[in-house]
């Protein structure tokens, strides 16, 4: 596992960070299931399900698109070892929830209820970092998986 640290006024503990390297995924529902598998890769199935169990619900009562083609779904639990995130470039875009907005970057972050002020602070820094990138650059960048996971551990350092 590769972690990021924080730098600054903020004693944040790492995080995980895992980039989705399989195909195509065409709807919400199927990269909210591969991305949570991610972000809790070697914890008990009981545990990866809760995190997915979270995250639906969420996503059902107030969906995760942020802007400009992010969507930044998650799930606070109690028991997780750790803040870890799974994120993907899906340069044709998946539904968040519909065609009016459409996401081709998905991070999705699992927080241990205890790291919920942390989550926050991670959230301000992916948005800032979303904003300073081009949309015709997104492709070179991120279509990487290298290189997003390189970016991402820049900006959460």
């Amino acid at each position: 596992m590769e972690y990021a640290h924080f730098s600054g006024n903020m004693d944040i503990s790492p995080v995980d960070i895992h980039i989705w390297e399989g195909g195509p995924v065409q709807t919400r529902a199927e990269a909210l299931n591969v991305l949570s598998e991610g972000a809790t890769e070697g914890l008990s199935p009981v545990l990866s399900a809760k995190v997915l169990a979270h995250a639906e619900v969420r996503e059902e009562s107030v969906p995760t698109y942020l802007e400009n083609g992010l969507a930044v779904p998650h799930a606070r639990v109690a028991g997780l070892p750790g803040i870890s995130l799974m994120a993907a470039y899906l340069p044709d875009g998946v539904p968040w929830p519909d065609e009016a907005s459409m996401a081709d970057l998905v991070i999705f972050i699992a927080v241990p209820m205890s790291q919920v002020s942390d989550y926050l602070f991670i959230i301000r820094k992916i948005i800032r970092w979303h904003k300073s990138v081009p949309c015709a650059e997104r492709s070179a960048r991120w279509g990487d998986p290298a290189n997003l996971k390189a970016e991402l551990q820049s900006i959460l350092s």
